[in-house]
């Protein structure tokens, strides 16, 4: 019998040992499951790794076509813009050359090369030095070949939203050719404005006191004379730009009417970098009012170069 109660109270106390190991093993587990929980919830979730990103540079390409910048519509034109040619520090040295005749062929006017040296002293103010073009005329009369000339001009604001760019200019005749006398002084202003990215409106206007003239050119001459005219011009591409213009204006002799002349014209740029421009141009002069006195029909040529 105590063998019996002996082998009962083993098993009963092994039981309970293992039920109390058992439970140990339980609770450690908790608490291992609870601190991993904690630990967890402690933690900040791990962030994604960022996406790397590329900014792309804006680079700006500067063309003729901008608005505000120059355009190739120089005072070639009898309707130029009103923005400079040169920038501060830049020099163009120009060649002109044209001929002029009546309906009737009777009274031809060729001009050998005008020659012209500019200077920009700012962005919008340069200063131009002319050798006037030399006037072969049809060989029977003093022609003031060796005349020369000078210019200022001067933009006072650029083009900006629904304000068009301004400028005026001056120019002096100064009577150093065959048989000139007196000083000719002409004033003229200019606007300019962008319809579109590549269609402008230019208008000009200018006043212009005549004493003497060149050569025989002083007889009967008008001592005040004036013109006016709207011009447009259109950019075929970033080197090219086509002019349409009208100017009306007064005669150089009394007793003659106003002139009436419509213009067609083309500038191109032929090559250009950071120092160098090389540039043509071209227009021809048509007389709407069709008088003697009037020149009928011109055209003109014009190579430039600008560098700095």
């Amino acid at each position: 019998m105590m063998s019996v109660a002996s082998a009962i109270v083993r098993l009963s106390a092994g039981a309970c040992l293992s039920a109390a190991f058992a439970a140990v093993a339980h609770a450690d587990s908790m608490v291992n499951n609870d601190a991993a929980w904690s630990f967890s919830l402690n933690q900040p979730p791990e962030e994604a790794p960022a996406e790397e990103t590329t900014v792309a540079e804006e680079t700006e390409i500067t063309t003729i076509g901008g608005a505000g910048e120059f355009r190739g519509v120089s005072d070639f034109f009898n309707i130029r813009e009103a923005n400079p040619q040169v920038s501060a520090g830049q020099w163009e040295l120009e060649f002109t050359g044209g001929w002029f005749t009546s309906s009737d062929g009777t009274d031809d006017d060729v001009l050998f090369p005008r020659t012209s040296l500019r200077y920009g002293i700012t962005d919008d103010f340069f200063l131009e030095f002319q050798q006037l073009a030399l006037n072969l005329g049809d060989g029977n009369n003093e022609n003031g070949n060796g005349e020369l000339g000078f210019l200022y001009f001067w933009r006072l604001w650029k083009e900006a939203d629904w304000l068009p760019a301004f400028a005026h200019w001056s120019e002096l005749r100064i009577p150093s050719g065959d048989g000139s006398e007196g000083v000719d002084g002409k004033f003229s202003f200019g606007l300019t404005k962008s319809i579109c990215s590549c269609f402008r409106v230019n208008f000009n206007g200018w006043v212009m006191t005549a004493n003497g003239g060149r050569g025989d050119d002083d007889i009967n001459r008008r001592h005040f004379q004036w013109g006016v005219g709207p011009g447009f011009d259109w950019l075929i591409d970033d080197m090219t730009t086509a002019t349409l213009n009208y100017l009306h204006r007064s005669s150089n002799k009394y007793g003659d009417a106003n002139q009436h002349t419509l213009q067609l014209g083309l500038a191109r740029v032929l090559f250009r970098d950071d120092t160098w421009t090389h540039s043509i141009k071209m227009v021809n002069d048509v007389n709407l009012d069709g008088r003697d006195e009037h020149p009928n029909y011109g055209l003109s040529l014009q190579y430039s170069i600008a560098f700095k």
